[in-house]
This record gives structure tokens, C-alpha cells and sequence, in this order.
């Protein structure tokens, strides 16, 4: 049976865009970028939660500016971005919001996000969010690997090329990352295979 959740993607990015409808076909390819930094948050020597910062192209951007900046000011208020979490993030809770995190065999289902912020710079939109691990994770147990990614491609993430990766909670050089792809995380009929960030720490 096909999977359902190109369609779904199609239905998160219209509720996102409000204006944007692009059929899908057997050429598609993404039609929103996301550059995104990630921060592991540590809390006695635990990995916590993960915190993003996203960075959208600038006709996505553009769009999200049309339908929410109300009183176009150049910045989304109190209230502006109250409507943005409400009709274009929290939507994303469906897809995990585009994170998996897994050690060894084990994914931890992403429940919900916090601390959601939108801002503008310079004519881009820009989003903020943390998301707690539903347990915290050991890294003393083994590695832990974080993708981020649209398993239906529609929405293109990718890591940002100068800093990528930041930790947060834990002694400077406590931890270590690297930016790898997995064929087995190939998604889009197992064309594109997307990168993860594999962490490990060392006692301290």
C-alpha cells in the first residue's frame, strides 16, 4: 500500500503557506528549504531535549510574511507569532517535527515542542524551538544519532554548513559530533539519503 505521508506533507505545507499549491508528481522535488542549527541540551550529564533554530528560504519566507506579519511592520509581534504557532508549526507534532532520535536501535517518539519563537531578519523567517526527549538519554550507553528530515522530501533540511552542532550543559569538549549519511535512512523512494549528526561523549 502507497504511503500516506506525501499527502500529508502536501497538506502541512499548504496550511503553512496558506497560497501554495504545487501538485505532486513523479519528478517532485522539495518546494521549502529549511537550514537548521541544533543544540543538544544536557541536564546531569543527560541529553535532555533538542533545541533547533530554522532559517527558511526567502519565498517561503515571503509567504509567511504575506499571511502573518499583519500590520506590516517587518516583525512578527506577541500576536503574530502566537497565529504562526497555531496554524504553521504546530501542524509539524504530526511528523515528529522533522526529528528522529535514536540510540542504537531505539527511536524516542518526539511528543511535543516548547519555547516556539518567529522572527524576521533581513527578509528571512526564522523559527526557534526545543524539543525534550520523551526519557532522557545516557550517552554513556553508546552514540546518539539525530536526523532531521522530511521523509517525503517536500520540505527540503539541511545542516548548516559553518556551525552545525552546539552543546549545551555540558563542559566544553565533554562531547563530540560528526555530520554522516546512512543508507539507511534513504528516504524518497530511497533517492535522497539525508544527514544525520552521531554524538558521543566521554565520562566525565
Amino acid at each position: 500500500m502507497p504511503s500516506t505521508r506525501p499527502l500529508k506533507s502536501i497538506v502541512f505545507a499548504l496550511a503553512l503557506l496558506g497560497v501554495l499549491l504545487m501538485p505532486r508528481t513523479g519528478g517532485a522535488h522539495p518546494h521549502v528549504w529549511v537550514t537548521t542549527m541544533v543544540s543538544f541540551v544536557f541536564q546531569d550529564g543527560k541529553l535532555v531535549a533538542l533545541r533547533q533554530a530554522w532559517a527558511f528560504d526567502d519565498f517561503f519566507s515571503a509567504s509567511l510574511i504575506a499571511d502573518f506579519d499583519k500590520n506590516k511592520d517587518g516583525a512578527f509581534d506577541a500576536a503574530e507569532q502566537a497565529e504562526i504557532a497555531a496554524k504553521a508549526f504546530a501542524s509539524l507534532r504530526e511528523f515528529d517535527y522533522f526529528t528522529r532520535v535514536r540510540q542504537g536501535f531505539e527511536t524516542l517518539p518526539i511528543k511535543n515542542a516548547e519555547n516556539f519563537s518567529a522572527t524576521l531578519n533581513k527578509g528571512l523567517v526564522f523559527y526557534g524551538f526545543t524539543l525534550p526527549l520523551g526519557a532522557p538519554l545516557d550517552p554513556g550507553q553508546g552514540p546518539i544519532t539525530a536526523g532531521i528530515y522530511d521523509e517525503s522530501f517536500f520540505v527540503d533540511v539541511e545542516l548548516d554548513q559553518t556551525d552545525p552542532v552546539k552543546f549545551d550543559g555540558i563542559p566544553s569538549g565533554a562531547c563530540k559530533y560528526a555530520v554522516r549519511e546512512d543508507p539507511a535512512d534513504a528516504i524518497y523512494g530511497g533517492l535522497v539519503i539525508p544527514p544525520s549528526v552521531t554524538i558521543e561523549c566521554i565520562n566525565s
